[in-house]
């Protein structure tokens, strides 16, 4: 199990993917393959089973894909789509949304470059919700809250929680002297240390260090959930050469500057 500082109580260590716990299942892909670029050549009928046989191999014969709009809604998989024709289809895009309920046999499929995943499932109704956290609906909003209004009022103990894939805090620098953003990026910082305390975020203050690990972990402590039962990651993917980084990318002297490729991450509910 891991500390993280600003965390009360130890989570536990994903060391590899794919990853299960119970009926949850998630895996994380990365190079060679763009998978935004995938998601936007489904038309292709290689591309399309291509992704849907590695979904199967998860334990989902569907998958949906909803376009990210870093808001807060979340979509239950029995309007994904209004297409007469869904029997037919197993990969659905139509839907925009930053989460979804992801019923049994299905999968939720989010093309990232460097934000996290978060899932959570109750073992004993199987209701599973899977998220796209990121800086604007995690830190700035709150879309983790809207995901446990999902659940049944009591249950925040028996959740399981996972946080998958996603930048360190390192590089996800919000500066307070940025001539255009400094005034909002030292407000995020400032609320966020008057919310959860200093070790929330990384010195130097000014840097606007942010780990949306260490905050999405924060937040479920929070809610309710227990350390024991929260699953993360420390992968980083600005510099893990295993995953594209859409900071990297823009980093004059990174080994990823100029890549323009994304990650896969899919959440499973096996049911």
């Amino acid at each position: 199990m891991i500390h993280i500082p600003g965390v009360p109580g130890k989570i536990n260590e994903i060391k590899e993917y794919p990853f299960s716990i119970g009926n949850l299942v998630v895996n994380a892909l990365g190079k060679p393959t763009d998978w935004k670029g995938e998601l936007e050549n489904l038309h292709d009928q290689t591309t399309y089973n291509r992704l849907l046989s590695i979904a199967r191999e998860l334990g989902a014969t569907r998958i949906f894909c909803p376009y990210p709009v870093h808001g807060t809604t979340i979509s239950s998989s029995k309007i994904k789509t209004l297409d007469v024709s869904r029997t037919k289809r197993r990969i659905y895009r139509e839907v925009k949304a930053d989460g979804a309920e992801i019923d049994k046999e299905e999968a939720y499929g989010l093309a990232s470059g460097d934000c996290h995943t978060v899932a959570l499932q109750d073992p004993v109704t199987g209701k599973t919700i899977a998220i796209h956290f990121n800086r604007e609906n995690g830190v700035d909003d709150d879309i983790l809250s809207k995901a446990l209004r999902h659940f049944r009022k009591g249950s925040a103990e028996r959740l399981i929680a996972v946080i998958t894939l996603g930048i360190d805090s390192a590089h996800f620098k919000h500066d307070w002297e940025n001539h255009k953003h400094g005034k909002k990026n030292r407000r995020r910082t400032c609320e966020l240390i008057g919310k959860y305390g200093p070790e929330i975020v990384d010195w130097p203050l000014g840097e606007g260090k942010i780990d949306l690990r260490r905050i999405a972990a924060r937040k479920l402590v929070e809610a309710g959930l227990l350390p024991s039962n929260i699953y993360a990651d420390l992968f980083d993917t600005y510099f893990d050469p295993r995953f594209w980084s859409h900071r990297a990318s823009q980093t004059r002297g990174s080994a990823k500057f100029g890549e323009k490729g994304r990650n896969m991450v899919l959440v499973v509910n096996k049911g």
